[in-house]
């Protein structure tokens, strides 16, 4: 049941973040101490990682310049949190992500 619980409430920490990016276009230290405030009990081990990027045709790419085809590439920022637990069955890592697309 803990697993689940935290699983859960990690989840709802990623969305926060996700929330965060979507209707302010925070920068990803702010979004990282959104979703970290929104995570209760998420222990020593529970972090949260803010990556911004972008692609053109699905392949990385650099923000600051156009894409092969004249096209602005697109942009992304990905939320991640995962966190180590222990219960009856040993050490279990937990992990959910978002990705919101922002160009």
């Amino acid at each position: 049941g803990g697993v689940v619980y935290n699983r859960h409430a990690m989840h709802k920490a990623v969305n926060a973040g996700a929330q965060a990016v979507m209707t302010s276009g925070a920068n990803p230290a702010a979004v990282r101490a959104v979703a970290l405030e929104a995570w209760p009990n998420r222990g020593a081990g529970g972090d949260v990682v803010v990556e911004e990027y972008c692609t053109c045709a699905s392949i990385r790419h650099a923000c600051t310049t156009v894409c092969d085809d004249s096209s602005y590439p697109q942009a992304f920022t990905k939320i991640s949190a995962s966190t180590t637990m222990t219960g009856p069955t040993g050490q279990q890592t937990i992990a959910t992500s978002e990705l919101v697309r922002t160009r």
